[in-house]
């Protein structure tokens, strides 16, 4: 109702962006109508940059591995694709397999655009016995647009046995 000459006030609005907004920042004006003490009214114009902030969304698609059974030393070809369904660019999505029965390497996919298609294709090596459910897991990593490192992880099976004794 009232700022006192040289006085501040603090407002605050909620805003909401719509889903569809690409994540940037947006600029908005605000208009501001007051008075003074001899009921002379003001009019005032300020512009502000409202940055929109969109989270990363992506699903994967089934995990295969051929063949979906190895020995202990044999090697596994694990694919899937990550489809990026968000408004922003996933950058530097890198992928990796890992498990008490396996071992992998890291795989670099690069930058994936904002509807666009990964693919995950990597081979694992069997290192030890196991018929556990999600005993391996694919884990995602990723930067956003600030250079923000964000990991998510994909649980999977593969059936080790051991090997065969040959006496």
């Amino acid at each position: 109702e009232k700022i006192p000459a040289g006085g501040t006030k603090d407002i605050s609005i909620e805003l909401n962006a719509r889903a569809d907004l690409i994540q940037k920042p947006y600029s908005i004006t605000m208009s501001m109508h007051y008075e003074d003490s001899s009921a002379s009214q003001f009019e005032g114009q300020s512009s502000l940059a409202i940055p929109v902030k969109q989270e990363a969304r992506f699903e994967f698609s089934e995990i295969q591995a051929a063949p979906d059974m190895v020995t202990v030393g044999e090697e596994a070809n694990i694919t899937c694709n990550i489809y990026n369904l968000g408004r922003i660019k996933m950058y530097n999505v890198k992928a990796k397999f890992e498990g008490d029965a396996i071992e992998g390497q890291e795989q670099f996919l690069g930058n994936l655009e904002s509807g666009g298609t990964g693919v995950i294709d990597g081979i694992v090596t069997a290192v030890a016995e196991s018929y556990d459910e999600s005993n391996c897991k694919l884990i995602l990593t990723y930067e956003d647009d600030a250079g923000n490192v964000q990991t998510t992880e994909q649980e999977f099976t593969l059936n080790v046995s051991a090997m065969p004794d040959m006496t």
